[in-house]
């Protein structure tokens, strides 16, 4: 209330107490929006019609990779691709899962985050990268990409 006295010395304790909790209300929403800011996405390509995306992040203290795909097309495609990593280990370092494939429908954008990891192909931990060792990744790239239109 201090600081409130400072700049509105004219106004009645209640109605500092009014304007204090109108500005917390205000401000709430924006301090929230910003606490859950959404990832940095990094378009990677764009194949057929269907954009590549990824993000490097902290989940319960472990960096790892979230991809996200966006289907602009007006038809069902079936993605396939591969994973290249940056680790301790070097550059170009092929995931050991292989190819991987989804479907997406109409204009259907996939994605996940650390609180929803549902869809697991869309979210690469750390020892998905190599088995050998618990791999810190710096860079991430997509490899062999196909989009096959559904049938």
């Amino acid at each position: 209330m201090k600081i409130l006295n400072g700049i509105f010395p004219v106004l009645n304790k209640d109605s500092k107490k009014a304007l204090l909790t109108i500005g917390i209300l205000y401000l709430f929403p924006i301090l929230l929006l910003a606490a859950v800011s959404p990832f940095n996405w990094i378009l990677d390509t764009e194949v057929n019609g269907v954009e590549f995306y990824h993000s490097i992040q902290d989940c319960n203290g472990k960096k790892v990779v979230f991809l996200k795909f966006n289907n602009k097309n007006s038809y069902a495609v079936e993605v396939s691709w591969k994973e290249v990593f940056t680790t301790q280990e070097g550059p170009q370092i092929e995931g050991f899962l292989g190819q991987k494939t989804i479907v997406l429908e109409v204009g259907e954008t996939k994605e996940t985050d650390c609180s929803n990891p549902l869809k697991k192909q869309l979210l690469i931990m750390p020892e998905q990268v190599k088995p050998t060792y618990l791999a810190e990744v710096s860079k991430f790239n997509y490899k062999a990409i196909t989009v096959v239109k559904v049938k």
